[in-house]
């Protein structure tokens, strides 16, 4: 289990990103403060489907216009041979506390903060 850290992307020049290899359960902790995304490589011949939720996200939200909502793990599919980043502030409900990462055995990924 690795647990990715942030790596600051708000500089002038090169960054040097430090790639994790994702086992069966890996974490990071997101900082809504932040600017992030969550950076997933994938190198093999198939589609690889990450998911990720917070330990401390609630069960449920309420939304306005609609009600009480069950908030369920959030799923991003890596197409073979590519690369995706995502957004993690556009789902920061999800990601309280300590995120765990499930599914993603063999991608490379990296928690980018600006």
């Amino acid at each position: 289990m690795a647990t990715l850290t942030a790596q600051d992307i708000n500089v002038i020049g090169k960054v040097d990103l430090v790639m994790t290899t994702l086992a069966a359960a890996d974490d990071f902790t997101f900082n809504s403060i932040k600017n992030e995304w969550l950076l997933l490589e994938n190198t093999t011949a198939s589609p690889v489907t990450v998911s990720m939720l917070g330990a401390d996200t609630p069960a449920t939200v309420v939304c306005d216009g609609i009600g009480t909502v069950t908030v369920v793990a959030e799923t991003v599919e890596v197409p073979a041979n590519a690369n995706v980043m995502y957004k993690l502030n556009s789902i920061g409900t999800k990601l309280k506390g300590v995120t765990a990462l499930t599914g993603g055995v063999g991608v490379e990924a990296a928690l980018l903060s600006a």
